[in-house]
């Protein structure tokens, strides 16, 4: 099997596909892409098979919610940065109950610093980042992207941060 593509960052795998087993491919993807986040899906059990490739499992029917968290997880994994600011814009990503762009843009918005630097390196339109954001600040409840930026690296250094309870959706 050849791969011609760029190094996703998630991989979603049904177990029971219809014209093979779902968990033979998951084990050459993983091969294949060993830093990937990697989740399969099954109907049946399936928990112990998913620990063998480091995959998590998430049973069908798949809610919204478990997707969101399994991407959420990825985004984080996928950013350039060390791992306690992945660990610090997960929680956050959970406490603000981000959606998985949400918290993309959260975390390039911290590493790239600069408005235009995190639009450029996100391929967007500088005022779809800032109406990005401003999501972003209505969910922490917080004002500014400096406090977001301030209560993330502050539970990325120390395990400590005025990170907000989540706003309902």
């Amino acid at each position: 099997m050849a791969f011609d593509v760029v190094a996703p960052r998630a991989l979603l795998i049904a177990t029971q596909l219809p014209d093979g087993c779902g968990f033979e491919l998951a084990k050459v993807l993983r091969v294949r892409f060993p830093s990937a986040s990697m989740a399969l899906s099954g109907s049946e059990p399936g928990s112990a098979r998913a620990v063998l490739l480091d995959a998590s499992y998430i049973a069908k029917p798949a809610s919204i919610a478990s997707l969101d968290d399994f991407l959420n997880q990825s985004v984080c994994r996928g950013l350039r940065a060390v791992p306690a600011l992945q660990e610090a814009l997960y929680l956050a990503s959970r406490l603000w109950q981000l959606r998985p762009h949400e918290t993309l843009v959260l975390g390039s918005s911290i590493i790239e610093g600069s408005h235009d630097n995190t639009a450029r390196a996100l391929r967007l339109n500088v005022n779809t980042l800032k109406s990005r954001i401003k999501k972003i600040l209505v969910k922490s409840r917080l004002d500014s992207m400096r406090a977001v930026s301030t209560s993330i690296l502050s539970l990325a250094n120390d395990g400590s941060s005025p990170v907000s309870s989540p706003s309902p959706r």
